[in-house]
């Protein structure tokens, strides 16, 4: 499931269960307690270390270095984590994405992080509506993912938001 080339499909070292959890909907976390959140919030923290241990390990113990170095280097690039994607599944499945086409096309690689859920809750994804779309995800994609400052206009993000 990692970043191997095929035809081996697993990783070196098998990540945590609990990665094919499902995620509590909204409307199940808004009818937890306080006491429940701050459970929750507790288990996801220790869940988050038990990944990063994880991926370090893989990261020693692979058997494709080149793909796991390229799968840091794209998640340095396209920054997401803990503080605003509350469970530590959305970022195993988005490290799992980037390890999939950390060797391929920018453009493709580019195209599918724009539709992954840990990134489009790390930019704000969420409170984008129609008539009033969030740029965020927008100016982040223009200004660190692909031109550079200076290189789009304020009417180039509004546009391509809106789109």
């Amino acid at each position: 499931m990692h970043c191997l080339p095929a035809p081996e499909p697993e990783a070196a070292t098998p990540p945590p269960a609990w990665v094919t959890e499902p995620i509590p909907s909204v409307e199940v976390h808004r009818a937890w307690t306080q006491d429940e959140r701050r459970d929750d919030q507790r288990e996801q923290s220790r869940r988050y270390e038990e990944l990063r241990g994880w991926w370090v390990r893989e990261m020693v113990t692979t058997r494709s270095p080149l793909t796991e170095r390229m799968t840091l280097f794209w998640h340095d690039h396209f920054p997401s984590g803990e503080y605003k994607t509350h469970y530590p599944q959305l970022m195993f499945r988005q490290n799992a994405l980037l390890c999939r086409d950390a060797l391929g096309n920018f453009g493709d690689l580019l195209h599918v992080v724009s539709k992954d859920p840990a990134m489009l809750q790390y930019l704000d994804g969420a409170g984008s509506r129609k008539g009033r779309p969030n740029e965020n995800f927008t100016r982040e994609v223009m200004e660190l993912f692909t031109l550079g400052e200076g290189h789009y206009s304020q009417r180039d993000v509004t546009e391509a938001a809106r789109a």
